[in-house]
């Protein structure tokens, strides 16, 4: 036969005969054609394309020592009246890592996957650069849980491996990052990496950087635009206190805060919780940066009024964008449920620098941007907002320009 004189094992022409047979089955019972004169051209295909496999699995060694006795199973037959469904084999090695968190090691960097809208778009994560994640997302929203991602996945982490990081490697600027409102833990993750990309892994290469994606419960828990915004609106402020012990757990200030819409009252709200610099040890100042801020008026006298003579910033460069609808309407409802008049920053940055600790600066992005209010679109559009955070970042790492 023509199998033996390729050399083919017995297995395999057992195999052949074995489909050979099945497709005359198939023929009799008119399985490839209705029609009686059509249905041989391809069954003698059929043969042939099973002669082509054996001469390939004779002639690849390594291709023919994964066939054994056990992998071939019998074929159930098949009637016209029922289907058949195979089952998965081990689905968990499919899907052994999430989607959103799965990444390789390519080159000298990571590669991660992130949400982007219903799909999923890559991040590039620089070999130079740290990411950690601390989260505030339990009921208390005192402890901290942190989280630390190396070769594309999230690790668990402590507090102290974090700030020894900070004290122990200068040649990192540390950069903590506050989301804003409806955003989940993914997207905290999401926006917080494309963010990081956006200003420190652009066109423009930034110094090696430590980010820190500092996440709170901000998703959606309420129908009612308004009445979900002002639920955050409050928790924004009733987290100052931990996120002040957050920052307090580091041994120096070198670090740049950046606060993204309600993320920015986050901070504020932190910086008047922190000891003055007089009663501390601490070395070196904030270097603050409010992305849109979306702040509450019933607290503008204690957190914002207090901003431009606190002592723990070096200084406070505020992003507006006078299209941004969501800030527009953030204004209206805090208008509505507060009896004080608002201080703005922007009353604030025209007072004297001279007369202000921390001096308060307005940058206008109104030209580079649309009027959608998202942190992505801002660092990847606003080459002001990308050039004055990596200032930052220079200087507490001591770089002088």
């Amino acid at each position: 036969m023509l199998f033996e004189t390729v050399g083919v094992s017995p297995l395999v022409v057992k195999l052949v005969v074995g489909i050979r047979n099945f497709a005359a089955f198939a023929d009799s019972m008119k399985f490839f054609s209705v029609s009686s004169t059509a249905h041989i051209p391809r069954v003698n295909a059929a043969i042939c394309l099973a002669v082509v496999a054996v001469l390939i699995l004779s002639k690849c060694p390594v291709a023919a020592q994964t066939i054994s006795s056990t992998d071939l199973l019998p074929v159930p037959a098949i009637s016209s009246s029922s289907s058949m469904t195979v089952p998965i084999q081990n689905p968990e090695k499919l899907f052994s890592k999430p989607l959103r968190t799965l990444a390789n090691v390519v080159r000298d960097k990571q590669t991660v996957r992130t949400r982007r809208g219903f799909g999923f778009r890559s991040v590039n994560v620089r070999a130079q650069d740290e990411i950690w994640l601390v989260s505030a997302r339990q009921q208390s929203q005192c402890e901290l849980t942190l989280q630390r991602l190396v070769d594309g996945q999230w690790v668990p982490a402590g507090i102290a491996d974090l700030t020894d990081a900070h004290v122990l490697d200068q040649q990192r600027s540390s950069v903590v990052y506050v989301h804003g409102n409806r955003t989940d833990d993914d997207y905290a993750r999401s926006r917080g990496l494309q963010f990081y990309e956006n200003v420190f892994n652009g066109e423009a290469q930034s110094g090696p950087v430590r980010f820190v994606i500092f996440t709170w419960r901000s998703e959606r828990e309420k129908i009612r635009p308004t009445l979900d915004f002002n639920v955050k609106l409050d928790r924004s402020v009733e987290l100052g206190p931990t996120f002040a012990n957050f920052l307090d757990q580091f041994q120096d200030r070198r670090i740049v805060l950046a606060g993204f819409s309600l993320g920015s009252q986050v901070v504020l709200s932190g910086l008047v919780q922190l000891p003055s610099q007089a009663a501390t040890d601490k070395v070196g100042k904030f270097q603050v940066a409010l992305v849109t801020p979306a702040l509450k008026a019933a607290d503008a006298s204690n957190s914002v009024a207090s901003l431009p003579l606190n002592p723990t910033a070096a200084k406070t460069v505020v992003f507006v964008n006078r299209k941004d609808n969501a800030i527009r309407a953030a204004m209206l409802v805090a208008k509505a449920t507060s009896t004080q008049p608002a201080v703005t920053l922007e009353q604030i940055a025209r007072r004297p620098t001279c007369e202000m600790v921390n001096p308060v600066f307005i940058e206008d992005m109104t030209e580079q941007t649309t009027g959608c209010h998202s942190i992505t679109k801002y660092s990847a559009r606003s080459t002001r907002l990308k050039t004055v955070l990596k200032e930052m970042a220079d200087e507490v790492r001591g770089v002088e320009h």
